[in-house]
């Protein structure tokens, strides 16, 4: 059976030098150069889309077909495998719908009470600025809109980060993150 490679996985055959065709297995996950590489790019295209949208001035426009679709996410992170980054995201979600005074989708209403509690120990207590880039010496930083959390800058405004992460990868160790951890939800 196929599946995607972690991201670290990703990136480690990204920046390897193998053939374009040849597939790297780990498990019962594998994927090419290529598929990595595509990969990495379409993380890249989303973050530059969005912020094309948000600067032409369709903002409201974009939210709400990201609202539209989250079921959609949802029904595929239901199936992964239990992770920090798994209970942030129906955390968020919880968030989310409590800030727009809105019920969220009655399907997910366990994972979300999970995520409630679950969330107390992959996230950070308190709350911090960010870092404008992942920018840290011998750090390639991940194509993504999550940002570096600056530990040493409270800011009860600021955001939570979660535990563990990083928001780049030391090459050429590409199994060991480096930077700062990477933002969760926000405190506002």
């Amino acid at each position: 059976m196929k599946t995607r490679l972690s991201l670290i996985a990703m990136v480690l055959i990204f920046f390897s030098c193998l053939p374009k065709d040849e597939k790297v297995t780990s498990g019962d996950m594998e994927m090419t150069l290529q598929e990595s590489q595509d990969l990495y790019s379409a993380e890249f295209l989303n973050m530059m889309n969005v912020l094309s949208e948000i600067r032409a001035g369709r903002a409201e426009q974009l939210a709400a077909s990201i609202e539209s679709s989250i079921p959609q996410f949802l029904t595929q992170i239901t199936g992964f495998n239990e992770s920090a980054l798994k209970t942030v995201s129906f955390y968020n979600v919880s968030l989310y719908y409590l800030k727009q005074d809105k019920t969220p989708p009655a399907e997910f209403e366990s994972q979300i009470k999970q995520a409630q509690i679950d969330s107390k120990t992959v996230l950070s207590d308190d709350c911090y600025d960010l870092f404008p880039a992942c920018a840290a010496p011998g750090c390639i930083p991940w194509p993504t809109s999550l940002r570096p959390v600056n530990i040493n800058s409270p800011n009860p405004e600021g955001w939570r980060y979660i535990k563990n992460s990083h928001c780049g990868i030391a090459w050429p160790r590409v199994w060991r993150g480096c930077g700062p951890p990477v933002n969760g939800p926000a405190c506002y």
